[in-house]
């Protein structure tokens, strides 16, 4: 059985808390900004992940970590407003891509140059130097059945793209 008292249980969950606050904070900041400009963050999740060559719609649900039902509403709805667009593979007709039109570059681009911004003012209360020890911190605190790395998924970058 764990041997921990209850002042290093008591001070896990108010650790846990503030960071649960802090988290609810930053995503009601980044929703906002995505409400603003029409879309929801499902929407923006299915955006990011779209390379400028396009992606089959099975992958893209992969990647996203949605249903494939669940996926084909979403960019039925990004479809809808001119941000993507369904085209054959040209090696297997058969396969659908997903790419990202004009407009949807443009959304993402937008979108790019002033999410950085609201995040650093959310962190500016803290030095550079406590930004640094806040990441070795949180990386301190992966599952360690994980081996204390993400996912190839959850390293993914779009702009890497």
């Amino acid at each position: 059985m764990n041997d921990y008292t209850e002042a290093e249980l008591e001070l896990s969950m108010q650790t846990y808390r503030k960071l649960m606050r802090v988290t609810r904070q930053v995503r009601k900041d980044t929703k906002a900004e995505l409400l603003e400009r029409g879309l929801t963050g499902s929407q923006y999740a299915v955006l990011q992940a779209i390379p400028q060559e396009g992606v089959p719609l099975s992958a893209l649900a992969r990647h996203v970590w949605k249903d494939p039902s669940n996926i084909t509403g979403i960019v039925d709805r990004l479809e809808r407003s001119g941000w993507i667009v369904r085209t054959p593979a040209p090696k297997d007709r058969r396969v659908i891509l997903v790419k990202l039109t004009a407009e949807g570059q443009a959304l993402m681009d937008e979108i790019g140059r002033v999410q950085p911004l609201h995040v650093h003012q959310r962190l500016d209360g803290l030095t550079d130097r406590e930004k640094m020890q806040l990441n070795a911190l949180l990386d301190k605190l992966k599952r360690p059945e994980s081996g204390g790395e993400e996912s190839d998924e959850e390293q993914y970058d779009p702009k890497d793209r």
